[in-house]
């Protein structure tokens, strides 16, 4: 029979981690740009709001996708636990060894 044999903990240490981090420095920053008050006549004004925009879209982008790899492998995992479940279902059987090879 074949199997699917997924590791999970190299995705959830390094990944998930790093992840996190990135959305962490990602919070750093946007609060750091938020808390600076910054006149409107400023000729940079513009740019400003609109790097803490993006910064703001940058970060939703990675807390998405860190739940969508989150939720994935939830479903990977529930989808092995059904075939497992259904796998012992199935008749098993020996098959005679065979005493004259068919050319």
């Amino acid at each position: 029979m074949a199997k699917i044999s997924l590791s999970y903990d190299a995705v959830s240490v390094n990944g998930l981690n790093s992840l996190d981090n990135a959305i962490n420095y990602l919070n750093t920053v946007i609060s750091y740009l938020q808390q600076n008050s910054i006149p409107n006549d400023f000729y940079r004004y513009n740019t400003l709001v609109n790097t803490i925009s993006d910064l703001k879209k940058q970060r939703d982008k990675l807390v998405n996708f860190k739940n969508w790899i989150v939720n994935s492998n939830k479903d990977y995992d529930s989808l092995i636990s059904k075939f497992e479940l259904q796998s012992v279902k199935l008749p098993t059987g020996r098959i005679k060894q065979r005493t004259t090879v068919v050319r």
